[in-house]
């Protein structure tokens, strides 16, 4: 009898990463992006037969792209989809992979509040603010999507970060809020988890000096007040 060797031959196969920030495991399928990622696919042959082509889909039905290297998705808009890439080869043989991508569009806010129930900061307008050395601004960052990833806070050559969702701003936190009267400009910036950001810049005042009571008094009395 004759004996045939046939050679095994194997598909090609497509490694996926992205260069832009995103949230989840690409090997789990599954992954949170900002607007417009970007995506490089990287294909690699094992097999005896050479590389045909290499392309990728938006969704079940859309056309297919072809790619070399990396390509952007033109979405901004919250939405979710599937990415299909393959990769084939002259012997016909093909690997098909799915990732399933939403696409977060959402940007951050910005809050503020007191630190303490009584008493609290007086908002002048959206961009000034009073404080006290009692009563520190409370920055807060909210974000609907991916969820708040950091808050840096500067003031010429200081920063300040946290990966908290919010931050407190006061002369205890900050040294140069250290006199009654000062007012000093302050940039904030807020990120979520896929590098969705949003910038406010404020002013903040602080007031030690405490009210002055005046007694007043009329009619009869008796004796010194």
């Amino acid at each position: 009898a004759n004996v045939v060797n046939v050679s095994a031959v194997s598909p090609p196969s497509t490694n996926l990463s992205l260069n832009t920030p995103y949230e989840g495991s690409i090997s789990s399928g599954y992954i949170h992006t900002g607007p417009n990622p970007n995506i490089t696919l990287t294909t690699s042959n094992n097999g005896t037969s050479s590389l045909l082509s290499t392309e990728y889909m938006v969704g079940q039905n859309s056309t297919p792209q072809i790619y070399n290297g990396s390509f952007t998705l033109w979405k901004n808009h919250t939405e979710t989809f599937d990415l299909r890439f393959r990769s084939n080869s002259t012997s016909g043989l093909e690997s098909w992979n799915t990732l399933n991508i939403t696409i977060d569009a959402d940007i951050p806010t910005i809050g503020f509040s007191s630190n303490n129930n009584s008493p609290v900061f007086s908002k002048i307008d959206s961009q000034n603010y009073v404080t006290s050395y009692q009563t520190p601004l409370n920055i807060v960052c909210s974000d609907g999507g991916t969820g708040v990833s950091q808050i840096n806070i500067s003031h010429g050559n200081l920063n300040l970060s946290t990966t908290n969702s919010s931050i407190l701003i006061g002369p205890s936190q900050v040294t140069f809020l250290n006199s009654t009267g000062s007012s000093v400009d302050i940039e904030i910036e807020c990120l979520d988890k896929v590098g969705n950001r949003v910038l406010q810049n404020i002013s903040v005042e602080i007031d030690n000096t405490p009210p002055v009571l005046t007694v007043l008094q009329s009619g009869p009395r008796y004796g010194n007040c």
